[in-house]
């Protein structure tokens, strides 16, 4: 609950000043990673599993880095 109300809280912060001036495009990049960030820490608060971003950066990079490192 705790998670939601500082979310609201944020978005009541900001958002108002991004729909005064018009900037549309950060307000949806705003309200992208709040939600994600919102959406992230509910799951790890209910103890849902998070997948870790490392395994992507490594399954991205490790053909690269066998190319630089050949064995």
């Amino acid at each position: 609950m705790l998670i939601l109300l500082l979310g609201a809280g944020i978005a009541l912060y900001e958002a108002p000043k991004l729909v005064r001036e018009k900037q549309w495009r950060e307000l949806a990049a705003f309200s992208g990673f709040l939600l994600f960030g919102i959406a992230l820490a509910l799951a790890l608060a209910l103890g849902i599993p998070v997948p870790n971003p490392t395994r992507a950066v490594e399954y991205i990079f490790s053909p690269l880095s066998r190319l630089i490192y050949p064995r």
